[in-house]
């Protein structure tokens, strides 16, 4: 099938940024967060003035906050987050972190979101010849696939390679991927059908299946049908259990979530009618996160708005009902961070949000109308 380098997001990008104040045209009326029922109020001032990332355990009794050290050398998309794990009723836990301030191995298993930076920290390296812009581990970590970019030929395809997270000195097998070359994304291991297999999302285009056993192409998903090539994702969710994939578009707010199983039928294609295009003037959205939370029964994707000198306001974060594809929740609070997308605990019941210096965890069918 041709191929088609997404011009029009990157044409769009520079125009968004050369282009005068602007409001945030087409932005849903979200509600600010107004917890009923008592919460818990964490500041997190003493740590970092900027908190990163959240993430419950398993079990939903604690959450994990991240933060870069300062200052943030290296790499922002691979360097290991500075973290301080919280009882969800609200005191840290000293002994979740080890002295340099990182996740300690024993809390690595109830923060796989962490763990990924933390855990095998050579695994990713860039070498003078390559960058590994895309990573992942099986859920046991013992084996784990790195997509390797050539820094000579930025538009060559990526190459996967499998290894044994043992020490081992060469890879089990390494295979070249089709379309264009890896930009980022996620890999993921599951079973279907009785295979192992693994999912690589990182190009422009489409999403690969491979087999586990062999690297071999199992299946590809193209993100848009209609190859128009104004479609460009940047940020991925997997859904295990329905195999379903989502993705946001990185110049508007366009979200698909299609069935991994042929024929990759749609389930959401939301914003569908907003599509990615050049401003005349002021700025433009851009889908900033997406992941399956709750145990998948919720789809949380938040967004930006960005320009030069485009008036300053709340980026709102919506949550989907995936049992109905419907939006039944749009956050729009002046004081929440926008660069921490809220999360939800694994039964749904508690959301945690970084506020005004602070990690709030609430009820949250306080925020459900």
């Amino acid at each position: 099938m041709p191929h088609h380098f997404p011009l029009l997001p990157v044409l769009a990008a520079l125009l968004t940024i050369l282009s005068p104040a602007c409001p945030r045209a087409g932005a849903a009326e979200g509600q600010t967060i107004r917890w009923k029922a008592p919460y818990v109020r964490i500041p997190t001032d003493s740590y970092s003035p900027r908190c990163g990332p959240l993430e419950f355990s398993p079990d939903g009794k604690r959450v994990c906050a991240g933060w870069f050290p300062d200052p943030p050398l290296g790499d922002l998309n691979k360097m290991p987050w500075k973290t301080a794990v919280f009882d969800a009723a609200g005191p840290r836990i000293p002994s979740a972190t080890n002295a340099g301030g990182y996740l300690g191995d024993g809390y690595l298993a109830d923060f796989p979101g962490f763990a990924l930076r933390q855990r095998f920290p050579g695994f990713n390296k860039d070498t003078a010849d390559s960058r590994c812009p895309v990573w992942g581990f099986s859920g046991d970590h013992a084996i784990g696939l790195r997509i390797l970019a050539s820094r000579r030929n930025t538009l060559a395809p990526g190459t996967a390679e499998l290894w044994r997270m043992d020490g081992s000195t060469s890879p089990v097998w390494k295979v070249r991927l089709p379309g264009l070359a890896p930009i980022r994304g996620l890999v993921r291991f599951y079973e279907s059908g009785g295979k192992n297999l693994i999912l690589v999302a990182c190009g422009p285009q489409e999403a690969f299946v491979l087999s586990q056993d062999d690297g071999s192409l199992v299946d590809r998903i193209v993100y848009d049908p209609s190859a128009s090539g104004d479609f460009a994702p940047f940020e991925f969710a997997f859904d295990p259990g329905r195999k379903l994939l989502a993705f946001g578009d990185s110049s508007s707010r366009r979200v698909r979530v299609v069935s991994m199983l042929q024929p990759h039928a749609a389930a959401l294609d939301l914003h569908r009618r907003e599509l990615s295009h050049v401003p005349i003037v002021g700025g433009g959205w851009a889908t900033t996160g997406v992941s399956f939370q709750a145990g998948s029964r919720y789809l949380v994707v938040g967004y930006s708005f960005s320009g030069r000198m485009t008036t300053d306001g709340p980026e709102p974060t919506e949550f989907i009902d995936t049992r109905t594809w419907k939006v039944v929740l749009t956050l729009s609070d002046p004081e929440s961070s926008s660069a921490v997308q809220p999360q939800l605990s694994p039964d749904g019941r508690l959301l945690a949000v970084s506020r005004d210096g602070s990690i709030e965890i609430g009820a949250f069918a306080d925020l459900l109308r």
